[in-house]
């Protein structure tokens, strides 16, 4: 792990015998959990942005999301007492209400393991977590498409 100038976190740890890199991630992944964990408990409104595997198991996104970012999506979340955000630690993911093509209101889970990148920009802190594992496709568990 190496922390730049601006408050970046990279996953840096070297491969081999002992598993550092899933060591590492688990820590950053951690942070952010933390991270989102207090806005969520705070008085005012935070904005964040996450990066995440759409075909990740345990990941529920509209169809069309799949569609048009098979590899990566983006999205930015507001985070508070008052917003429509929850952290669900015994699940360990986060479910928000969030409008996709349409302007649909569509709820998404996104299991912590499934993100690649945090970023506070509102404190300049960006988390990069790298890719996830390589799992077992199939537990994808997909919202229709409307």
């Amino acid at each position: 792990m190496r922390a730049t100038s601006d408050m970046t976190l990279k996953l840096t740890a070297p491969t081999g015998l002992l598993p550092y890199r899933d060591w590492v991630r688990k820590e950053l992944l951690d942070i952010a959990r933390k991270a989102m964990v207090s806005m969520q408990s705070s008085g005012s409104s935070h904005l964040v942005y996450v990066t995440f595997v759409p075909d990740y198991p345990g990941v529920i996104v509209p169809e069309c999301v799949r569609e048009d970012y098979p590899r990566s999506a983006t999205i930015f979340l507001r985070i508070g007492r008052k917003e429509r955000v929850s952290i669900d630690l015994r699940h360990d993911a986060l479910t928000a209400e969030v409008i996709f093509k349409g302007g649909q209101p569509s709820t998404i889970t996104i299991p912590f393991k499934a993100m690649t990148v945090f970023l506070d920009r509102q404190r300049n802190v960006k988390i990069d977590l790298g890719q996830p594992p390589q799992v077992k496709r199939g537990n994808v568990i997909p919202l229709r498409k409307w």
